[in-house]
């Protein structure tokens, strides 16, 4: 109540406000304190605490941009705080992932990419490489900067040295051998994320594409169904597996109800509708094919093997 007349006879002093902020601050009223150092930071803007847990109040209500905008005064007055870091390039991150205008997203981006380099500078984390590892691998190009992929693997690599059980980094890592068409690695690392996590999405199906390009067309055909038994409505699963049983079986069939999920469960897949067209054409199934090639049309015009088949 003192504060708040202080407040009333001076309102241009922000002391009363920080001051009265801390209170509510101790007594958990979370909204309280927004409203008082908001008001206090206008008239005193450079004030790291009270920027920092003002930022953080608004990020746990899902205020994103007003966020951002705390942190990085925050981290402007007091940049020797990795934890401070990591929240703000998680802030902008998520920031610039949800806004539509490029100039905006990439300003976050590059936000986000310095403030989790310098949490790893000041104290590395698990997490700040592996944030930085995501948005690396997703952007690549990050304002001026162009990052290699053996860069993005670094960053998993530095998770996983630091929690090897950390699967989400291991998956993200095999995908990265991929990306740097390193298949051996990938390969063992996606084995050894299923040693540890035997259920985890796409991991199996991850290892019969690797299959595939090795035209292990038997192995590949395993992993896709190892997929299903853990993911039955894997429509790149069922799709793979039912190309491959036409392809390298000759087994219509069995292709036809691998097909007809994958086109039930992703319709938006023209290349899904085109084989399955192939397979009903060899079932002489003409109506239903023509109907397959028509839908692969509708979703692709220009595909040509659709065009040739109808």
């Amino acid at each position: 109540r003192s504060y708040g007349r202080v407040i009333g006879l001076a309102p241009e002093r922000p002391g009363a406000y920080f001051r009265l902020g801390a209170v509510h601050l101790r007594l958990g009223d979370g909204e309280a304190v927004i409203d008082a150092y908001g008001r206090g930071l206008q008239i005193q803007p450079r004030r790291g605490n009270e920027q920092y847990v003002l930022a953080q109040l608004l990020d746990q209500r899902d205020r994103l941009d007003e966020a951002v905008e705390h942190y990085g005064v925050a981290v402007d007055v007091k940049d020797d705080d990795a934890a401070w870091q990591y929240d703000y390039g998680r802030c902008a991150h998520r920031v610039g992932e949800r806004t539509d205008e490029y100039d905006r997203e990439t300003a976050m981006f590059v936000a986000a990419d310095g403030a989790y380099t310098a949490s790893i500078l000041l104290s590395p984390t698990p997490g700040a490489h592996y944030y930085r590892g995501i948005l690396r691998r997703e952007h690549r190009q990050i304002g001026d900067s162009l990052y290699l992929y053996s860069e993005v693997a670094s960053d998993f690599e530095q998770v996983l040295a630091a929690d090897p059980e950390h699967v989400d980094a291991r998956y993200m890592l095999g995908l990265t051998y991929v990306d740097m068409e390193q298949d051996s690695k990938a390969r063992q690392t996606f084995r050894r994320l299923l040693e540890i996590d035997a259920a985890y999405p796409n991991g199996h199906a991850e290892l019969g594409a690797i299959a595939e390009r090795e035209q292990e067309y038997q192995q590949a055909i395993d992993e896709y169904e190892a997929e299903l038994r853990v993911a039955p409505e894997s429509a790149r699963a069922h799709f793979r597996a039912g190309y491959l049983y036409q392809a390298s079986r000759g087994d219509p069939g069995t292709a036809s109800e691998h097909l007809a999920l994958a086109v039930d469960l992703d319709p938006s897949n023209a290349d899904a509708h085109v084989e399955y067209g192939r397979v009903l054409y060899q079932l002489d199934r003409l109506r239903a094919a023509a109907d397959q090639f028509e839908r692969a049309l509708k979703l692709d015009g220009r595909n040509l093997t659709a065009n040739y088949n109808l």
